[in-house]
């Protein structure tokens, strides 16, 4: 367990050593002079190498400072600096690592205050950001730390602020993918929740919590065999979703499901294909598109199960699929044809080499 306290922060070198408040003066002033240089383009790049010198020569006491300070930052601050600033709380967790244990609630607080902000940029940074601090930080009081990360981020997705939700959806599944100690237990409740927001018409970010789902798939643990007819169906179902972003998200998450669950998926192999087979149609090209790639790829990740080829090929072949070099990937399903009586999709015989 990380704890808070530390050791007296002091000058090197001879001579007396100031009060502990007059350090503590001295050491704010320096940050908040740094951080006030960040809104300057020309000394932006600057001022966050002294912030990040400062940093790396931190105290736990000092941490709690630092940390004051940028959280001090608001809207009224240049969208740079705040950008900034969710950075250094990255490059802090990175820094001192399980030290931060004690500070990480406020930190999650801090970033889920943030995601708010209509600026991308500043979202983009508090994902990356809560990323690091997923994968760098734990022992957080004996518990397990990916609640700390979990409990405010649902408690935002329940918020009926598309921004928000939208953020939310983003962090959390980048701390499902990063989490040093993820604990099956919490994750694995995750999952009726999750169904429960696709479900739901009044949630304003599916196209994003649909991205949660593949990245759920994908980590062992977090999804029972007895919740996955729930999830597909689930996810099958957005794509009739009205809004081209949900459709194509919905598409991309059947692939994930299919290459990160391979033979589970056996028995709704039909229903999928023609869920996927009627979208290529879609009036949205980009959908369409979607759509018609990930039927490639769930045709791929089948007959690589029947064939029980290693894991590495069924990725390598279908990263050509992705990538649009689809010769060898046409030319495999052919042959595989004659050995196995294996029939593809249409689309994969609409092509012609």
């Amino acid at each position: 367990m990380a704890t808070c306290g530390g050791a007296r922060w002091g000058r090197k070198g001879g001579g007396p050593i100031p009060g502990k408040g007059v350090l503590f003066i001295e050491l704010k002033n320096r940050i908040l002079v740094s951080l006030h240089k960040l809104s300057d383009r020309d000394t932006e790049q600057l001022a966050m190498e002294e912030l990040e010198l400062i940093a790396h020569n931190l105290t736990p006491e000092g941490i709690a400072l630092f940390l004051a300070c940028l959280f001090d930052t608001d809207g009224q601050q240049k969208s740079v600096v705040r950008r900034d600033c969710l950075r250094l709380v990255g490059k802090l967790a990175s820094l001192h690592k399980d030290l931060m244990a004690c500070h990480l609630p406020k930190m999650v607080g801090n970033i889920v205050r943030r995601l708010k902000d209509p600026d991308s940029n500043i979202r983009d940074a508090c994902v990356e950001t809560i990323g690091i601090m997923a994968s760098q930080v734990s022992g957080f009081d004996g518990l397990s730390t990916i609640n700390v990360f979990v409990k405010p981020l649902l408690e935002a997705l329940a918020e009926q602020h598309k921004v928000l939700q939208t953020g939310a959806s983003l962090c959390l599944a980048r701390v499902i993918e990063s989490a040093r100690d993820p604990d099956p237990h919490i994750l694995h409740r995750l999952c009726p929740r999750i169904v429960k927001m696709l479900g739901s018409p009044n949630f304003l970010a599916k196209a994003s919590l649909l991205n949660v789902v593949g990245v759920m798939v994908q980590v062992p643990g977090v999804v029972s065999m007895s919740q996955l007819p729930s999830l597909l169906g689930s996810v099958q179902e957005e794509l009739d979703n009205s809004e081209w972003t949900v459709k194509k998200a919905a598409a991309e998450t059947l692939s994930n499901m299919a290459t990160a669950v391979g033979g589970v998926l056996g028995s709704y192999r039909g229903s999928v294909l023609a869920t996927l087979e009627n979208n290529r149609f879609d009036k949205v090209n980009i959908a369409s598109f979607s759509a018609s790639l990930n039927l490639q790829r769930y045709v791929l990740s089948r007959v690589f199960y029947y064939l029980r080829c290693t894991h590495s090929l069924c990725k390598f072949l279908i990263e050509y699929t992705e990538r649009g070099i689809i010769f060898y990937s046409i030319m495999a399903i052919k042959i595989l044809n004659n050995s196995l009586s294996f029939r593809a999709s249409p689309l994969v015989g609409s092509i012609r080499i």
